[in-house]
């Protein structure tokens, strides 16, 4: 199988800010709002890093897989929009824990900052997102890595 590359979604992501730039126009202040503007945020990060998560992120994830589907549909739902963040905080991670010497833009930091912070999400939610950003995605790069040292007898 042949699996796209996150470089192929780019028009795509262009296609959503666009499309959830005018949903925002519309919406009243809440919850909502927030995570339209993160998800903004979000794929603007994932337009200008798509080439290093093509590199550096699984793209055989659940999350990656979920990403590709979604972001490929013609228009966004209201329920599609915290997953699909969900989703690009993955990779976000990923590609931030494979290549911690690239330096993240402020927009990229601030979202880390969000996640990270445990008012949205908490390591103690045993939601999918939460479970694999805090727990299983830092524990497989580790173990990778360590697969990758040289074990001397």
């Amino acid at each position: 199988m042949n699996i796209p590359r996150f470089s192929s979604l780019r028009e795509h992501a262009r296609r959503h800010i666009s499309t959830l730039i005018g949903m925002r126009s519309g919406q009243e202040k809440g919850p909502e709002t927030h995570n339209t503007d993160a998800l903004i945020t979000a794929l603007g990060i994932f337009l200008e890093q798509a080439p290093s998560m093509d590199m550096l992120c699984d793209p055989d994830s659940a999350f990656a897989r979920h990403l590709r589907e979604t972001i490929a549909n013609a228009t966004l739902t209201d329920s599609e929009i915290l997953p699909l963040l969900e989703d690009i905080l993955i990779l976000i991670r990923e590609k931030n824990l494979r290549a911690p010497a690239l330096h993240n833009c402020q927009s990229e930091i601030q979202l880390i900052n969000t996640v990270e912070s445990g008012t949205v999400w908490s390591p103690t939610d045993n939601t999918a997102f939460t479970m694999h950003y805090f727990y299983d995605l830092p524990l497989h790069i580790a173990k990778s890595i360590m697969e990758q040292i040289p074990v001397r007898r």
